[in-house]
This record gives C-alpha cells, sequence and structure tokens, in this order.
C-alpha cells in the first residue's frame, strides 16, 4: 500500500512525509518546515478573508495543533503540506463562519500592514509567545498529565510504548493524553 502512496507523492513531499514518520530528529525538522509554510498560508488566506492579526495566529495555531493530532494518528498518507493547507482552509472558513454567527465581521478590523515580512516576523514572534504560554501551561496541570505529554511529543514514545511503561493499555493512554492537551487547552 506504502508503494501506491509513493507513486502519487512529488519527491518533495514523499521527503516530507519520510521524516513525518521517521526518527524524533527527522519529525521536528519537517515539522520546522511545515510550521514555515503553514504560516505564510495562514497569513495569505487570513489576509483574504479580512481576518486581524490575533485571528491569524488562532489559525496558525489551530491548523498546527489539528495537523499534529492528524500526525499522532497516523491520518496524513500522502502530500503533508497539502493536507496542512486543506486544514488551514476548513479553519479559516469555520473561524469566519463564527464570526459572521457572532457578528463580530462588521466590526472595523485593524489596518493590515502591507509590508509582508513585518507580518511573518510579527507573527512568529507571537507564536514563540504562544509556545512559551503552553510550556507555562504545561507547568500549572496534573503531573501526570504533564509526564504523559513530555513522553509523547517530547521523547516521541507511541501509545503503545507508554502503556507498556504504565502497565495500561494503549486505549487508557490515548484518553489520558486527550485530557493532557484539554488541561492545557484549559489554561489559556
Amino acid at each position: 500500500m506504502d508503494k501506491i502512496f509513493r507513486i502519487f507523492n512529488s519527491g518533495k513531499e514523499q521527503k516530507l512525509l519520510d521524516m513525518l514518520y521517521g526518527s524524533i530528529e527527522d519529525r521536528d525538522r519537517a515539522i520546522s518546515i511545515l510550521r514555515k509554510e503553514a504560516l505564510g498560508y495562514c497569513i495569505d488566506k487570513g489576509r483574504k478573508m479580512g481576518f486581524c492579526r490575533e485571528d491569524i495566529l488562532d489559525l496558525f495555531q489551530d491548523a498546527m495543533l489539528a495537523f499534529l493530532e492528524s500526525l499522532e494518528e497516523r491520518k496524513i498518507k500522502k502530500n503533508p503540506t497539502g493536507y496542512l493547507k486543506r486544514i488551514i482552509k476548513y479553519k479559516s472558513i469555520d473561524k469566519l463562519n463564527l464570526k459572521k454567527d457572532s457578528k463580530l465581521i462588521n466590526q472595523e478590523m485593524p489596518e493590515l500592514s502591507t509590508d509582508i515580512d513585518d507580518d511573518r516576523n510579527e507573527l512568529m514572534e507571537l507564536s514563540e509567545l504562544a509556545i512559551s504560554k503552553i510550556i507555562k501551561a504545561m507547568d500549572d496541570i496534573n503531573p501526570k498529565y504533564k509526564a504523559l505529554l513530555h513522553h509523547h511529543y517530547i521523547l516521541g514514545l507511541s501509545l503503545n510504548e507508554i502503556a507498556v511503561e504504565q502497565q495500561s493499555t494503549p486505549e487508557t493512554v490515548k484518553t489520558q493524553l486527550k485530557r493532557a492537551r484539554e488541561a492545557v487547552r484549559g489554561k489559556f
């Protein structure tokens, strides 16, 4: 089955896909590459939809989180860049619909800078700030959840490996991991 997917992937996309499911270092490099592309795409998509900088940053964070969850569940079978762009597309449509529903779309939007490089730099700084907030939020959650997040995302252990370590089932670990992510999100 993997051979079939390799036929349809371009060289760059196949390399990214191999890196995403490879070693921890390769996965980190691939995510870094995709993160930069996602940020640029979020800026472009957000501008077209009239989003302010904060909305663009939220879109970027939501899309990256959804992408990482899909990666964890091994849902990405081909074209990781396209997969991430589709997530951004659907998340931006959801955000726009939410704005329309809450009638925020008619409020005056702050002017967006025309200098793309300045926007990218500012959003990169904001995303670094968001990462530091996530780290701080992790300090405030249950130590068991903190250890679980560390084992899975930092050390790169699979659900099965963590289950063996905790003497539980992978389903239990998956549920606990979901609760740990929700606990971190709840700190925002």
